[in-house]
């Protein structure tokens, strides 16, 4: 049954041309969420107030910041129900809902963060993303900046992601194919092809998935120790960005790229984190902290370490790797309490520095041995789990006895409960590659089943055929001579009842 909804809108919503009605855009996560994002784009922002235009549905929250900032804010939206909101949120700003074509005038700074898919009104004819961009970047003040987002149709998030748009087939997804066509670049190269002439630029690669970046990275310097990064999420495949670190094509493969387009551009190459601002010289990172340490070549990490001896059955190489790292928890370790700086002891978080490790980001507050050094298990065994990567261990082997025996090449002594840090299968929202470990490990225990099985059924067989002999045996000892009379007798009986 039809369902009537009455569109409503504040007064700072003016519609236009390409309006879009029953549709939402803030139903999907975007990078314009993400803290990274958010500190990347208000540290863009000129100090002086300026006119700042925001092209597609951004973040309320961060549009609210950039309205604080700037004074003066102009968004154009393609959905009615996302425009309202948006001018609910900041009544300050003055939003336009419907076509990018129908917007006049010239801005000091204008945001196109969350990719130009969002961006077309699908009530008006398919523009390519080349005219998209042209139109962005056309409402530019001659000193203006711009920052464009342009999402990886090859980065690993894609293949490996729960969320990929063009197989999603939910009622929003009128068309996945809004941006695809031959102007819309797919590699770093292409993406430099297309920079405007005449106009200082520079592109960040994001690092991690587009709906969630966790770091933007700047400069060829950045790309090992962005690819350390992107490693410590549970999604991206291990061994695939690996390979591709191997071949010096990672930033290929990070999820997208953010381009600034005039304007004040950053000097030097940066890392920024959600906490830190990383600065790399020459395979040398250095924190705000004042931390430094050697980026590892081609992004490797303990992590990796890890999971290469576990899938070669290495198991020599994986003792000595968890005794290694659990020497140095210890060593940070004060009256069974591990500070906040080495709080977030998991192999995806650190570094190799000198005998020891160094964590790419700090633990939230100091916590037990126990919960730190476990809990830093579990999660490494997580991600071999869920991604399906080959480990010495029987795939009937309990969780919990595989993870105490991960311990016990550390030389840890295992808790009374080891439940709260065992990882557990997940049975919603997997990734493609999750999906695909699920149906490799139900193949496994069901191979691993039948043959148990088909050992049972022989040895009943074995039992019946040696049981069924002993009775024979007994049988024939008991009645010994008389048995073939009473053989004969037996047979003599059963023809003259079936002949009656």
């Amino acid at each position: 049954m039809a369902r009537i909804v009455e569109l409503t809108y504040p007064g700072n919503v003016t519609l236009v041309r390409g309006a879009m009605q029953n549709w939402r855009d803030f139903d999907l996560a975007r990078p314009s969420g993400s803290d990274v994002v958010r500190r990347f784009v208000l540290e863009q922002l000129p100090e002086a107030p300026a006119r700042v235009l925001v092209v597609g549905p951004m973040s309320v929250s961060l549009v609210r910041e950039v309205a604080e900032r700037s004074g003066h804010v102009t968004v154009l939206a393609r959905a009615i129900p996302d425009a309202a909101e948006i001018g609910t949120a900041v009544p300050t700003a003055q939003v336009l809902c419907g076509s990018l074509d129908e917007l006049d005038g010239e801005f000091d700074v204008v945001l196109a963060i969350d990719d130009l898919s969002t961006v077309q009104s699908l009530e008006r004819p398919t523009a390519p993303w080349s005219e998209l961009a042209a139109l962005v970047l056309s409402r530019l003040a001659p000193e203006g900046q711009a920052l464009l987002g342009v999402e990886n149709e090859r980065g690993l998030h894609r293949p490996s992601g729960a969320d990929d748009p063009y197989v999603r087939n939910a009622d929003a997804d009128w068309t996945p194919f809004a941006t695809w066509d031959a102007t819309r670049p797919r590699s770093r190269a292409q993406l430099e092809a297309w920079l405007p002439l005449g106009r200082a630029s520079a592109v960040h690669d994001v690092v991690g998935t587009w709906s969630a970046p966790t770091a933007l990275a700047h400069g060829p310097c950045t790309s090992g120790l962005a690819t350390l990064w992107t490693g410590r999420s549970p999604v991206t495949p291990v061994l695939g960005l690996r390979s591709a670190a191997l071949a010096g094509c990672a930033s290929e493969h990070f999820a997208g790229w953010l381009v600034s387009v005039g304007g004040a551009t950053q000097s030097g190459d940066w890392f920024l984190t959600p906490d830190a601002r990383w600065v790399v010289d020459a395979g040398v990172a250095e924190a705000e902290d004042g931390r430094r340490f050697t980026i590892p070549p081609h992004g490797l990490s303990p992590f990796v370490v890890l999971v290469e001896a576990a899938a070669d059955t290495d198991t020599p190489a994986l003792r000595s790797l968890l005794r290694r790292w659990a020497a140095w928890l210890r060593s940070v370790t004060v009256d069974g309490m591990v500070p906040a700086a080495y709080a977030d002891a998991r192999l995806t978080n650190l570094v190799p520095d000198g005998d020891g490790f160094l964590p790419l980001v700090a633990g939230s507050a100091d916590a037990s041995f126990e919960s730190v050094a476990w809990g830093a298990l579990g999660s490494a065994l997580d991600i071999i789990t869920n991604q399906g990567l080959r480990h010495p261990w029987p795939t009937a082997m309990h969780r919990e006895t595989r993870l105490a025996a991960l311990g016990a090449m550390a030389g840890l002594a295992a808790p009374d409960d080891l439940g709260p840090y065992t990882p557990q299968v997940r049975d919603a929202g997997q990734t493609r590659d999750e999906l695909l470990a699920v149906v490799r490990r139900q193949q496994e225990e069901l191979r691993s089943t039948w043959s148990r099985f088909r050992w049972d059924e022989k040895q009943y067989a074995a039992w019946k055929a040696v049981n069924l002999g002993k009775r024979a045996v007994r049988y024939a000892r008991k009645h010994g001579r008389s048995m073939p009379k009473d053989a004969a007798k037996r047979v003599r009986s059963t023809v003259a009842k079936r002949q009656g």
